[in-house]
Formats: structure tokens, sequence, C-alpha cells
């Protein structure tokens, strides 16, 4: 996140038996690896200034994975 607030994405792929990250914005990566069934990742600080736990009736928090 920088200073002005504008979050960045990552998505890393597996490609000929080794890692490749992309830059992707956050909405792209998200919409990815939700149809892709995989993990989320989000950093401690993102979740700190712009995370939120919606609030519903008779319902848990989705769990989300932190990595600092």
């Amino acid at each position: 996140m920088t200073d002005q607030g504008t979050f960045f994405g990552k998505i890393y792929v597996l490609q000929a038996g080794g890692v490749v990250a992309l830059d992707s914005r956050p909405s792209d990566a998200i919409a990815l690896a939700l149809r892709s069934g995989v993990k989320i990742f989000v950093s401690e600080t993102v979740m700190q200034n712009a995370g939120f736990i919606p609030q519903r009736l008779n319902q848990q928090p989705s769990q989300v994975a932190v990595v600092p």
C-alpha cells in the first residue's frame, strides 16, 4: 500500500517447475483466486489499515490468511 492508499496485488503461478510472480490489481488477483479455489494472502498492514469483518446475523466471519 502506498502513502496515497493505493493497493497492489501479486499473483504467484507455478510455471515450468518454478514460481512466477505477476503484478496485478488486487481485485483481479482476488477474482482469479476465488475462481481457482486457491488461498488469498493479505499483509497484516493492509488488514490493520483497511480490513474489516462484516457483521452478519448467525454467521461466522470468513477465515483470511494474514502474512507478516
